[in-house]
């Protein structure tokens, strides 16, 4: 089946509500997860297989978890709605994804040796998983990534 691509424009607003479309995707795709576990046609996420994997520096992808499982790698956002998926599907958990951001400036962007160099910074995101009591899960951590975030 062929992919779907689709392109969003982040605003320019400073802080958190610049993620605003992200936060819609998340729930779209996490969705589209949600009709594939009613399928049948994805595992549990912790019995899948799937490790995390960070995407090469400069492409953005986002993938429903017959991709990421059927790959065997996902990064945080995969992973994420994947995980938010399976808990409202397979265990009536309300789960959603949210976003941690932090913004780097020129130059803690050049000190970490992130590949790209924009002249005003940058802001990365990390997806992790809420459950209804307030608790975080970071799918990503419990399946291989180093660090905190980025």
């Amino acid at each position: 089946m062929p992919a779907l691509n689709f392109n969003i424009q982040l605003p320019e607003e400073p802080g958190g509500w610049r993620f605003a479309p992200l936060l819609i995707a998340l729930e779209s795709l996490t969705r589209i997860n949600q009709w594939h576990f009613r399928r049948g046609a994805v595992p549990p996420l912790f019995s899948s297989g799937v490790i995390y994997k960070e995407e090469p520096p400069g492409r953005e992808d986002w993938d429903d978890a017959p991709t990421v499982a059927g790959r065997g790698w996902g990064d945080c956002e995969d992973l994420a709605a994947y995980l938010a998926a399976e808990l409202r599907e397979l265990h009536d958990v309300p789960a959603e994804c949210v976003i941690k951001f932090r913004y780097f400036t020129p130059q803690e962007v050049k000190a970490s040796g992130y590949p790209r160099r924009p002249k005003n910074g940058i802001y990365l995101i990390h997806v992790m998983v809420r459950l209804p009591n307030g608790a975080i899960v970071d799918p990503s951590k419990m399946l291989g990534m180093k660090g905190e975030y980025h």
